[in-house]
């Protein structure tokens, strides 16, 4: 799923309230790249299509390759499917992306 300019807005203003000292934990610079997409993680053991995934933002650290994982649902950027959540269906929640849980 790519991001909208209003959601890399939110998300830019969110890392600025959340994280003022904006330096790499890893080289000490600066020099932050927000990724256009929402990824996915997926349990390790679950190949299955449909199993459970936690769908992240991503954003790199141009001058080392450290990566910062921002989790979409807390940023509003995805909703959870709230069928999952009552127990119908799979175990644990799965998360939809808000455009297709609005439709």
């Amino acid at each position: 799923m790519e991001l909208t300019k209003e959601q890399i807005e939110a998300i830019v203003s969110h890392l600025g309230a959340k994280f003022p000292d904006s330096k790499c934990p890893v080289c000490d610079k600066n020099t932050w790249d927000l990724q256009r997409r929402v990824f996915q993680f997926t349990e390790c053991a679950s190949l299955i299509m449909g199993g459970a995934a936690i769908p992240a933002v991503v954003v790199v650290c141009k001058n080392c390759g450290n990566m910062l994982f921002l989790n979409a649902i807390l940023l509003g950027i995805v909703e959870r499917d709230k069928t999952k959540e009552k127990g119908e269906g799979k175990e644990g929640a799965e998360a939809v992306p808000k455009e297709a849980a609005d439709g």
